[in-house]
């Protein structure tokens, strides 16, 4: 394909290790532009819950090496995101930090849909957006946190519950 430019990765960030990114030729590499790392935790705790099978510690080292990908390249733009929910809501904070911390592009929130993957019942239990959750009343006090308003936040579909505040 030798028209291709760049290449955009969508990841959980289990596997980027230097090791495997070695696997891959240069020259492929080299088009990788930008990457969108989903995580949907802020804490180890949280991260088993959401991320089962995930180990948050090597996610750490692995955002690292990822971090200097985009101080030296060929990464042009690193998006960490997070899909929030009453479980995580409260991490909104810590991990706008760890965007921070990383000196990444973009810390992206995002509420949570479901896409047939919960029971409804169980689906307005985790729906920490919805103003009928009982818990939303906290989480509408904490988009408040000026933290969130950072350069680098996105708060994507929340951004209504934010013209409430």
């Amino acid at each position: 394909m030798p028209l291709l430019k760049n290449l955009h990765l969508h990841t959980n960030g289990q596997l980027w290790t230097p090791k495997m990114w070695g696997t891959i030729s240069r020259d492929v590499r080299q088009l990788v532009k930008s990457t969108e790392i989903s995580i949907d935790a802020a804490s180890s705790e949280t991260y088993s819950i959401n991320r089962r099978g995930g180990s948050f510690e090597r996610l750490l080292e692995n955002l690292e090496f990822v971090s200097t990908l985009r101080r030296n390249g060929p990464l042009e733009r690193v998006t960490i995101s997070m899909v929030v929910q009453e479980n995580n809501f409260l991490e909104m904070p810590d991990f706008v930090r760890l965007g921070q911390r990383f000196d990444f592009d973009t810390v992206y929130f995002s509420q949570l849909v479901n896409w047939g993957t919960f029971s409804e019942k169980e689906f307005t239990n985790r729906a920490i957006h919805l103003p009928t959750h009982p818990r939303h009343s906290e989480f509408v006090d904490l988009l408040k946190d000026e933290i969130l308003y950072e350069k680098l936040v996105y708060l994507g579909n929340l951004i209504e519950i934010t013209s409430h505040v």
